[in-house]
């Protein structure tokens, strides 16, 4: 899947929310990461850095004040620094186990993980991107042609995972494999290509991610609000990506499912 970064949107997990175990709103997050990368200026370019409306900045600047995020220069405070440790991406798990039906037949020799595009292997450029961003622990799911995966191993430090029943099963199968390892994590298909990095050191809440495109096939779309939420069936949703985050507090929700 080719896909350009300017197109993505990348959604808070509403169900954290409802659990009241966040206290900051996806605005307030994202200006609170903006705001590790570079001091307060003005609410312009924390606008063009995020993306969001002047009234939005404001309001959120102010919420962050009261409640101790930062201070009268809009200087992080102690609390929120603490804040940000604790949400240090810690690990990777890329699924490459599947045939890639909708590969066929480029794929019949070749993994779809391991195909190249501009000259370039898609899983290897997955796992430099993480690299890049000081993410070093990354699981690998395989099974079909899991012998082309190995070299990843001395390669890239990966660990491999096999999920025999590949043929049979799909990438909800190969996640139970690895469970135990979906806190603070990135999920992600091996068959992406993402012009800009799409990882980040720091992730503030869980999301998954999908594109402005309407698909017919999709079963969720993006609200006023920035949630995903269920379409009906009468109505097309967002195209979805396949690329995620799960905080641990969240993966405590998908272990149970």
């Amino acid at each position: 899947m080719l896909t350009n970064n300017e197109e993505y949107t990348i959604i808070y997990n509403e169900f954290t929310k409802t659990k009241g175990m966040n206290h900051m709103n996806i605005h307030e997050y994202d200006i609170l990461h903006s705001l590790t990368k570079t001091q307060f200026v003005n609410q312009r370019l924390l606008s063009e850095d995020t993306g969001y409306s002047l009234g939005t900045i404001n309001k959120s600047l102010k919420s962050l004040q009261k409640e101790g995020y930062l201070d009268k220069a809009m200087h992080l405070t102690s609390m929120a620094v603490d804040e940000i440790n604790g949400k240090k991406t810690k690990r990777a798990i890329i699924l490459a186990a599947g045939f890639g039906m909708r590969m066929v037949p480029i794929n019949m020799e070749t993994p779809k993980g391991l195909l190249e595009i501009h000259n370039e292997c898609l899983i290897e450029r997955i796992i430099r991107q993480l690299h890049e961003v000081e993410i070093f622990e990354i699981y690998v799911v395989v099974g079909f042609k899991k012998e082309q995966f190995e070299y990843l191993i001395d390669e890239y430090g990966v660990e491999l995972i096999v999920n025999p029943n590949y043929s049979s099963r799909n990438n909800l199968y190969s996640m139970r494999l690895v469970t135990k390892y979906i806190e603070d994590a990135y999920i992600i298909p091996s068959d992406i290509w993402c012009k800009i990095n799409p990882f980040r050191r720091y992730e503030m809440y869980s999301w998954y991610m999908v594109n402005d495109s309407l698909d017919e096939e999709s079963t969720v779309r993006v609200n006023r609000k920035l949630e995903l939420i269920k379409t009906n069936q009468f109505s097309n949703g967002n195209g979805m990506v396949g690329i995620s985050y799960i905080l641990k507090q969240d993966s405590k929700y998908v272990q149970q499912k």
